[in-house]
């Protein structure tokens, strides 16, 4: 089994995820060395297959020290020498890198003549690619830059207002979170449509680092971070935009050095400066607002049972849209290691999945007993006929659409621990969760062969989505954010998941 390997390095922090080389990439192992350079550095990975994590402290004075530990690590999960590439998020390409490229020399190098543009982050990537050719010469790493989706901004957007020779020398907006945003927009397309993806689109990166961009026709017109990744927007420790004439000032009144306004504004200001105490807004929130209370607006389905009984049904019904990677692979899962167990114990119960852009490899892994009907106009239809739906999936986040809508037409589901989590769903009450490939085929076959088990899954399912994601929970969640009802004293907000 082949695999490649991906490295995301930050100023104190060092990413990494595995992935097996099939069309769909599966996520193997992901992970995070945190707090690089001090006492306490911790290393937190997560084996997907297995759905167990871990966590420990590790001794990571830099970068360069994660790499024995890395590797280590991957030597229990896999054959080292399967590593066929390693692929590196670059956050700084400067004026010539916009496409990723192979790392060789003249690469290196070139990095090394750019890495004032980002002093935090570029000496650090460089040197883990020199000890990564070292430890695995014959392995390709390819570098990502973060700065390449805002490479074709307008001129109006690049241009910095100061004397246009330093435009020679490299300085101009460059804009990041570039790779971050290109996945936004591939996720958008899959969801609302090219129609709606190659409009005029708004993007927000809210994390640690913050930044927004303007996109129109699929290209980014404009963006809130500049010359470096310090600017734009007020982010946890970095200032965004500020005056510039504060240099000079905290110069003469502070004698502040260059060095030190530059420790400052990346990591003293934002969230911590202002604050003085923290630069988590859970932190922050915590201590603020002690009494404030949060209230969860989620999905929204409308609860729509299909009347037919379970002696009239049959049939396993899977649904997604196939651009996004967690709906591919869990497919693929399904058809390689579950569907063969589940058709010879019930030879004749049929495989539909419903969805658009399946791609051509998966589609060659069906038999006679799986359908792919693509997309639909009413998928209401498909539910009153099937005993029941499947959502496999072994990575991925958030509320899963496919499970609310199976279990609001009254059609009950059987999932993984991934596709459960955060909706409040119990194994055998309202639904049947199983990890392994043999498990959830037994599970299967057993709901779809048990009416009994059939009926209380059905009626404790469509009884959940009233009760979590209903309209009539939303308007009640709602009339408390805006204090029409509840306790005089409450103030509460809302978030969407």
């Amino acid at each position: 089994m082949r695999s490649v390997l991906t490295i995301n390095s930050g100023s104190s922090s060092l990413r990494f995820a595995l992935f097996n080389v099939s069309e769909s990439l599966p996520q193997i192992l992901i992970g995070k060395f945190d707090r690089i350079g001090l006492p306490d550095a911790k290393l937190t990975f997560t084996d997907v297959l297995a759905n167990q994590s871990h966590d420990r402290m590790v001794d990571a004075p830099d970068h360069v020290a994660c790499v024995p530990l890395l590797v280590e690590l991957l030597e229990k999960k896999i054959r080292v020498e399967s590593v066929g590439a390693i692929g590196h998020r670059v956050v700084h390409g400067g004026p010539r890198y916009r496409d990723p490229l192979r790392v060789d020399k003249p690469v290196l190098e070139e990095l090394r003549r750019i890495s004032s543009f980002a002093p935090n982050h570029l000496p650090s990537t460089i040197a883990l690619m020199e000890v990564l050719a070292a430890k695995f010469p014959q392995v390709p790493q390819i570098a990502c830059f973060d700065t390449a989706f805002h490479s074709a901004l307008p001129r109006v957007a690049k241009l910095l207002p100061i004397p246009r020779r330093y435009e020679a020398k490299g300085v101009q907006r460059y804009g990041f979170h570039g790779l971050s945003y290109s996945f936004l927009m591939q996720e958008l397309e899959a969801v609302a449509g090219a129609k709606a993806a190659g409009g005029r689109v708004i993007l927000a990166h809210l994390g640690n680092g913050a930044s927004l961009a303007a996109v129109r026709d699929g290209k980014s017109v404009d963006t809130s971070m500049g010359f470096t990744p310090a600017a734009g927007l007020v982010m946890s420790t970095r200032s965004g935009d500020l005056d510039p004439g504060l240099v000079a000032f905290l110069g003469r009144s502070e004698q502040m050095t260059e060095t030190q306004f530059d420790r400052m504004i990346h990591h003293e200001s934002g969230l911590l400066g202002v604050s003085e105490t923290s630069s988590d807004m859970r932190d922050l929130l915590a201590r603020e607002a002690p009494d404030v209370a949060v209230d969860v607006l989620s999905l929204i389905v409308t609860a729509d049972r299909t009347e037919t009984p379970f002696a009239e049904r049959s049939g396993i019904l899977f649904i997604g849209n196939f651009q996004h990677p967690p709906n591919c692979d869990a497919l693929e899962d399904y058809l390689r290691n579950i569907h063969p167990a589940v058709r010879e114990r019930l030879p004749h119960v049929v495989f539909t999945v419903i969805g658009a852009h399946v791609p051509p490899h998966l589609e060659r892994l069906g038999d006679d007993g799986v359908q792919f009907a693509g997309p639909v106009a009413d998928i209401r239809p498909h539910f009153a006929a099937a005993r029941l739906s499947v959502a496999p999936l072994r990575y991925g986040a958030g509320i899963k659409g496919k499970i609310n809508t199976s279990l609001a037409f009254g059609v009950p589901v059987v999932t993984t621990t991934v596709g459960a989590e955060g909706m409040e769903l119990h194994h055998a009450d309202n639904i049947l969760i199983a990890d392994a490939p043999e498990a959830f085929a037994e599970a299967v076959v057993a709901l779809h062969s048990d009416a009994a088990l059939w009926t209380r899954l059905s009626a404790n399912g469509l009884r959940a989505v009233t009760t979590q994601f209903s309209v009539a929970n939303a308007e009640r969640a709602l009339a408390r954010v805006l204090g029409l009802r509840g306790d005089a004293g409450s103030t509460t907000r809302a978030s969407r998941l």
